[in-house]
């Protein structure tokens, strides 16, 4: 082994231990070369944005990458993780676990986006039934490398433990990257994609409880990780107050055992990001070596990550198509609107010129 996890965890699924070996990339993470047009050199290697509308999981996208030769101390689930970072040497994808064998390798936060499944940051119904989702925006993308018996079935295991982990079904809930993107992937797994399917949903039955989990138990004037969703102006009300509220810091200053939405927290950025009660599954704890929020201010210089842009921060359809990434001035913010930002292209072309969902806007 080179690199050393940041943490190790095991979990029982089929009655078979899983290891898993963290090794998160840090907020703080740039790249230190050009990688894509949404990773140029200096660049965060990964989004820095909570996955789904509330930073809760939507989905897991399956996906396959080829086999490398490597050193007898170390495997390729290790090797690919040092390939994301520090190397830089992934052509800016950054996916959640890499998968070898019985070696599994954590880079990414379940609870952030990834880029990994080539659909940009366009919602759309994929599955009959399914949720209105992105692969990127939504989903966590497990890596399963070379065409290995081994990494199949390992890569079954730690899809059944996420699906059971969030509550997600595998019939609306599980994806194969080629849902989201016109690409042949997971290209080894795709010819029998219905019985990997089977195995996954077999082995769902038998997960067991997370080993050592120790469940969030925040306390009144506690700091907090809010993840982003909706707020409410009781513990029980039925309908949210205003739309989605972007995530941030914020304390704690309420605790209504029981009720739906048991937390009721104010922002402590200096914004008014969220003032309300809240769902318990949109609390977290702050993490010590997180970066603080980025919270973009009028007349700051962001980086667009491409999509759709819309004539007002309210509208309902967007102007024209998917417009590419590119460096931006935010010109105009208005909290809690669907799209808050209002970006102008800095670059000297006209890639953008509206106003865009806050998942699109990340700091240069």
């Amino acid at each position: 082994m080179i690199l050393t996890p940041d943490a190790v965890r095991t979990e029982t699924v089929g009655g078979v231990t899983i290891t898993i070996r963290e090794k998160i990339i840090p907020d703080s993470a740039r790249s230190a070369k050009d990688q894509a047009s949404w990773c140029r050199k200096g660049d965060p290697v990964k989004p820095c944005r909570p996955i789904g509308r509330s930073g809760i999981p939507m989905g897991v996208c399956i996906h396959n990458t080829g086999d490398i030769a490597t050193p007898a101390a170390t495997n390729p689930a290790e090797q690919y993780t040092r390939a994301t970072w520090p190397n830089c040497n992934m052509g800016g994808a950054a996916v959640h676990f890499f998968v070898y064998d019985g070696e599994i390798w954590q880079n990414l936060r379940e609870s952030e986006q990834g880029w990994h499944s080539g659909d940009g940051s366009f919602r759309r119904a994929v599955k009959e039934n399914g949720p209105v989702i992105c692969g990127n925006l939504d989903t966590v993308a497990i890596e399963c490398i070379g065409n290995r018996a081994g990494s199949e079935e390992t890569t079954a295991r730690l899809a059944a433990y996420l699906l059971k982990k969030y509550g997600l079904d595998p019939a609306t809930s599980l994806y194969a990257h080629h849902d989201f993107a016109n690409k042949y992937c997971p290209a080894y797994i795709l010819p029998h994609w219905q019985a990997f399917y089977d195995r996954v949903t077999a082995l769902l039955g038998e997960v067991a409880a997370p080993s050592g989990a120790t469940p969030f138990a925040p306390r009144v004037g506690e700091t907090v990780r809010f993840l982003g969703g909706k707020h409410y102006v009781s513990a029980n009300a039925k309908t949210a107050s205003g739309g989605e509220r972007r995530a941030c810091t914020a304390k704690l200053t309420q605790i209504a055992p029981g009720g739906a939405h048991p937390y009721h927290v104010i922002a402590c950025d200096g914004s008014r990001a969220v003032y309300g009660w809240v769902d318990a599954g949109l609390v977290a704890p702050v993490e010590k070596d997180k970066a603080a929020p980025f919270e973009p201010k009028a007349g700051t210089e962001v980086r667009f990550l491409g999509g759709r842009h819309y004539a007002s921060s309210a509208a309902a359809n967007p102007v024209g198509g998917e417009r590419r990434a590119c460096r931006a001035m935010l010109t105009r913010v208005v909290p809690g609107a669907p799209h808050p930002y209002h970006l102008i292209a800095s670059d000297g072309s006209a890639a953008v010129y509206g106003w865009v969902d806050e998942v699109l806007v990340a700091p240069l």
